[in-house]
């Protein structure tokens, strides 16, 4: 049930409903091309070459015109699941079945009008449906990772720009860091990430001039970690790196294998899938301020 409540990305803004259109033809055609069904196989060629295309016109139209229906629905409802997506699927399928069976039975002058013939169709169309949109569903889970990882660029972004006026201030505050003897008193805005190698921390900052500098002191992450939680900008994004979201440039991958980027002198730092919520959390914090 929880996988059912899941965001379906498919009418996301971006999405032009044509190529969905154009994708839906191409599916009907190719299938019809390759399996005949409706008892298509043995009726004459020309005919085939008449009523292939008109099924594909009218998936192509349904296809449309149900996804501007969804878009008029998420005005109010703001969020599509994939349980709304199913309904949808479970609803259209009867209007589209009988167009069908109108179509044929104007082209071919068979299947009559009837209960019987339209439950023959009904099983061949749903079968249909449901290869289309299992082929959606794999594409479209796909492309909101995309969306997803898009969309924290942009709040990288916008957090980048908060912390250049914030840099401009004339007392940066500084955090105490346990180490393993002592501490460290670090620039939080000048800390771009922490890294660990076994029982040592390495410090990058972000020195005048864009300039890296690296210190490395003998510590555990974990400490670092804890002294760190009070500032929404540091983030744990990985069991080895504490990052400075707002140093951060970019961000790239998908929501199994999402990297930042911070500069070209430093490495790609990877964000594990345990933390990729707490990452737009995260991020929601400092630019609530």
């Amino acid at each position: 049930m929880k996988y059912l409540n899941k965001e379906y990305p498919k009418y996301h803004p971006e999405h032009k409903p044509w190529k969905i259109g154009l994708f839906w033809a191409a599916v009907v055609l190719l299938i019809f091309l390759l399996f005949q069904p409706f008892g298509l196989r043995d009726k004459d060629f020309g005919l085939k070459l008449i009523i292939y295309p008109l099924y594909s016109i009218l998936a192509y139209f349904y296809s449309i015109t149900s996804f501007f229906i969804v878009r008029y629905i998420i005005k109010s409802k703001k969020r599509w699941t994939l349980k709304n997506e199913f309904i949808s699927f479970a609803v259209g399928i009867l209007p589209f079945t009988f167009l069908v069976h109108l179509l044929t039975v104007w082209i071919t002058g068979d299947m009559p009008l009837n209960i019987y013939w339209y439950l023959q169709l009904f099983y061949h169309v749903a079968s249909l449906f449901m290869v289309i949109t299992a082929i959606e569903l794999l594409y479209y889970s796909n492309k909101s990772s995309v969306i997803q990882i898009e969309h924290f660029s942009t709040l990288l972004q916008l957090v980048s720009q908060q912390s250049s006026v914030i840099n401009k201030q004339p007392d940066p505050e500084i955090i105490s860091i346990s180490l393993e003897k002592d501490f460290i008193d670090i620039n939080r805005h000048k800390l771009v990430l922490i890294k660990s190698l076994g029982n040592y921390l390495e410090f990058y900052f972000r020195e005048s001039g864009e300039q890296i500098k690296k210190l490395v002191k003998r510590g555990r992450i974990h400490q670092a970690e804890k002294d760190m939680e009070a500032f929404p900008e540091f983030l744990r994004c990985h069991r080895a790196f504490i990052v400075n979201l707002k140093q951060a440039k970019q961000m790239k991958g998908n929501s199994k294998n999402a990297r930042l980027f911070f500069d070209q002198k430093l490495e790609e730092i990877p964000v594990s899938r345990s933390q990729f919520k707490t990452l737009k959390e995260q991020l929601d914090k400092i630019i609530a301020g």
